[in-house]
């Protein structure tokens, strides 16, 4: 039979270590009663707690009934005078933890915020400068945007970035927001989607400086990554007023899962107006949307006005 000091699990516990495991026909003595060279290195049951009392901690004996093991049930007692008797380094560590949890929990209790405050708090959050551009023309735009600071964006971005003003627009181009890359660069449709872009526009037989190319949103979100709605909201009103100053030539939207850009586009100019083709950095990762796009860039092709320098 293994005989085990209620002392070495009292120890145990108090260290952290977990449950003990001791064999089912152990024996839990007094510690006066357990002999220097008692072990558990064969024990394999674990005892999560003692009994409630002293008296039961040093006298109870566990019966052996089979071969087979069992946990002994859990019990949540106060201290005893035997765990007051716990070494003084031991009782120190013990103390200094639960101060450190309690501690803990009332700064989280402290810190979190009720309802009334979260609602409070909420609106404010996404405050935005609401501007009016009736009046504005494209070279007044361009000066609001260079300068706005209607929502968040504006501390993240390099630059906002306005349409070039087109004296023979013969197509507008809207993306969705400009891209970290397109704001390192400086310019819109940057890089090797630039190029392909380009080639694109030939194609066309359009010039570059025949397209006027614009953004919903103007500043790229380069800590945001993902732009929100009170973002687009904060800088609809500018879109709006260009499409409202600028001819009625077409409009092709260079992405593909902006519905709800879409539909503004749509009831702003007309759904005959308004086309969709993916973002030429999309195409170079899947050229099997090019066949796609040229399908409805054919289309807009038959769209586009006459140009103004043709050569009769």
């Amino acid at each position: 039979m293994v005989t085990l000091s209620a002392r070495q699990i009292q120890l145990s516990h108090a260290l952290g270590l977990g449950p003990m495991w001791v064999s089912r026909d152990a024996r839990i003595v007094a510690r006066a009663a357990v002999p220097n060279d008692i072990s558990v290195e064969n024990s394999d049951i674990p005892v999560p707690a003692i009994a409630s009392n002293t008296q039961a901690r040093t006298e109870a004996v566990i019966p052996r009934q089979s071969q087979t093991s069992a946990p002994v049930a859990k019990t949540h007692t106060p201290a005893t005078p035997a765990e007051a008797a716990l070494p003084e380094a031991v009782q120190h560590k013990v103390s200094k933890r639960a101060a450190a949890l309690l501690a803990h929990i009332a700064q989280a209790q402290q810190h979190r915020p009720s309802n009334s405050d979260s609602a409070q708090a909420s609106p404010a959050e996404h405050t935005m400068v609401v501007q009016d551009h009736s009046q504005d023309t494209l070279a007044g735009l361009r000066s609001k945007i260079v300068q706005c600071s209607a929502c968040t964006l504006h501390s993240e971005r390099r630059q906002a970035f306005a349409g070039e003003i087109r004296h023979d627009c013969r197509l507008i181009v809207v993306l969705p927001h400009p891209s970290p890359q397109d704001d390192a660069a400086g310019a819109l449709l940057s890089g090797e989607a630039g190029a392909l872009w380009l080639k694109i526009l030939k194609a066309m037989h359009l010039q570059a400086d025949e397209v006027y190319v614009t953004n919903a949103i103007k500043c790229a979100p380069n800590v945001s990554l993902v732009p929100k709605q009170h973002h687009a909201a904060a800088c609809i009103g500018y879109l709006e007023r260009e499409l409202q100053l600028l001819p009625s030539v077409p409009v092709v939207l260079l992405a593909e899962n902006q519905r709800s850009l879409l539909k503004k586009l749509q009831a702003q100019v007309g759904e005959e107006r308004v086309f969709r083709i993916p973002h030429p950095s999309k195409m170079l990762r899947n050229p099997d949307t090019k066949r796609e796009a040229w399908t409805v860039l054919q289309e807009v092709m038959q769209h586009l006005p006459a140009a103004q320098n043709a050569a009769t």
